[in-house]
């Protein structure tokens, strides 16, 4: 079964990607949209990764939508320059900060985007 990510991005990034100039897309990992990429337990740690086979990255300002196969999805932790993990507050709770990477394969598609 094929299982896909929509993202928004910016028209930089995209023709970045549609060039093939850049092949990883990153994105932070916050509470609000943690629950997209990470598999959380009850006390909302991250215990694995969700993994998807393409993305479809929308650029609104340019119309355009691309679809790429994902070859492999990495979290990456935040480290400060003295190498110890970098945390936040968020509603009286501590969070590590994360961005999750997806590296990409193929382009499949580039269409037009009609927004919904």
């Amino acid at each position: 079964m094929n299982k896909t990510i929509e993202l928004k991005c910016s028209e930089k990034e995209f023709k970045e990607i549609s060039s093939g100039e850049k092949k990883i897309i990153t994105r932070e990992i916050r509470p609000a949209n943690a629950k997209r990429f990470v598999v959380l337990n009850e006390q909302e740690e991250c215990t694995g990764i969700i993994e998807y086979d393409t993305i479809r990255l929308v650029c609104e300002k340019l119309s355009s939508s691309l679809t790429a196969k994902i070859d492999k999805i990495m979290l990456m932790e935040i480290v400060a320059d003295d190498g110890s993990l970098v945390y936040y507050d968020y509603r009286g709770k501590q969070y590590q900060m994360v961005d999750w990477d997806a590296h990409l394969g193929a382009i499949l598609e580039v269409v037009p985007y009609v927004k919904p």
